[in-house]
């Protein structure tokens, strides 16, 4: 930085600094008793070597000190002697460290100012400086190219991803980054997600056709092993009984203990079947569904097991209703397979726009773990199909305390 001769402001505070001095020697030779009007004087100084510091910069105070310490050096000389002269000597001296700390400080304080300021204007982002209430102070280029030169009170509020229309036409997604700088200035980034918003979209829709694809390989082998297989074992049982009745007895009793396998076969297929795609979820909705759920759950653990609904009795929409069954039936059976529970309620609540679902135990809880991180194959997949239905899945687990699980979606 150089000197700002061509300042008048500049000029300006030698100016003061040539007056201070032609005070100090009047003073001294009006009233050369009162040795405190020329220490009042010399601290006078500090006023333009502080104003040029703030102002000028670190050479431009240095210079004015100089210009102050050459003005009254010849007047301490000639006016004063003994103690007061080293006193307005140190004075001066002061004067000059206090020039040259202020300055170096604002100097500091300017080089980051312009530093900030280029990458303010040159960043790729978009970035607006907010005031305390929230209003635009300032805007980067790259905001002013994509927000206008007033950007939307919106946007300036939104404090999560969204969606903006660029002038050519194109929908891009922002996502909103505030950093508090100083004074109550808020710098507010503006950084661009599209492509990242782009993939978990085209994942979610992947995800999507995956279980699309499951339901109805599901589906398929569920009608395949009732319309085929069971009629099957069914006719098989019928033959059986043809044969038993012509049978001496000894045969009669064999036969008999294959058709009570083959019954047994067929109580599997069905409760199979039922696991794949319950017709009753088709038929009589979800409610139905869960208590089926429930009830064949006790009766193959004994475990002490209830189902509630209350709300609105509607229907559901037919992927709500499925994937509300299909996280239900996860949960339960995680249930069975690893909590040793002794009670187990499931409840579902509909109401105005929303419908909860509620799985608690009493088991022995996942590990320890307060909020589960997800990486078992059934929690994920629970999570995936609650993120799908556009809800939030909350899993609490305490060690001996069981497992409780809430799933809001909308509905």
């Amino acid at each position: 930085m150089s000197l700002r001769l061509r300042e008048p402001r500049f000029w300006a505070v030698q100016g003061l600094v040539v007056l201070i001095a032609a005070a100090d020697a009047v003073g001294d030779n009006v009233m050369p008793e009162l040795h405190i009007i020329s220490l009042f004087m010399v601290l006078l100084f500090f006023v333009p070597v502080t104003y040029a510091a703030l102002n000028f910069g670190f050479p431009n105070a240095l210079a004015t000190a100089a210009w102050c310490v050459l003005a009254d050096t010849p007047i301490i000389f000639l006016d004063h002697q003994g103690t007061t002269r080293v006193e307005e000597l140190l004075q001066l001296a002061a004067l000059v460290g206090v020039a040259v700390f202020v300055a170096s400080r604002v100097d500091r304080a300017e080089a980051a100012e312009r530093k900030y300021h280029a990458l303010f204007e040159h960043s790729p982002q978009a970035v607006v400086l907010l005031d305390g209430a929230g209003h635009a102070r300032d805007i980067n280029p790259a905001a002013a190219d994509l927000l206008g030169a007033v950007p939307p009170a919106a946007v300036l509020e939104a404090d999560a991803p969204f969606a903006l229309q660029r002038p050519d036409g194109r929908r891009i997604w922002l996502e909103p980054l505030r950093t508090l700088i100083a004074d109550g200035l808020v710098q507010l980034q503006l950084r661009d997600v599209t492509e990242a918003r782009q993939r978990q979209d085209s994942l979610r829709a992947f995800a999507r056709a995956v279980l699309a694809a499951q339901e109805e390989e599901r589906r398929r082998l569920a009608q395949e092993i009732h319309d085929d297989t069971i009629q099957s074992v069914v006719l098989l049982c019928r033959r059986m009984d043809t044969l038993a009745r012509g049978a001496a007895p000894e045969l009669a009793s064999g036969i008999a203990d294959l058709r009570r396998e083959a019954e047994d076969t067929i109580h599997r297929l069905r409760r199979l079947t039922r696991a794949l795609r319950p017709s009753v979820l088709d038929d009589l909705g979800l409610v139905a569904s869960l208590r089926q759920v429930v009830e064949d759950f006790q009766a193959r653990t004994g475990v002490q097991a209830r189902c509630d609904a209350t709300g609105d009795p509607r229907r559901l929409a037919p992927e709500v209703e499925l994937g509300l069954f299909r996280i239900a039936q996860e949960a339960v059976h995680n249930v069975e397979q690893h909590a040793h529970a002794r009670r187990l309620a499931v409840r579902l609540a509909v109401g105005t726009g929303a419908a909860v679902l509620a799985v608690a135990d009493d088991g022995v809880g996942l590990a320890g773990t307060a909020d589960p991180p997800g990486d078992h194959l059934g929690l994920v997949g629970m999570r995936e199909r609650a993120h799908l239905l556009g809800g939030t899945l909350r899993i609490r687990s305490r060690p001996g305390r069981g497992v409780q699980l809430r799933l809001r979606v909308p509905a």
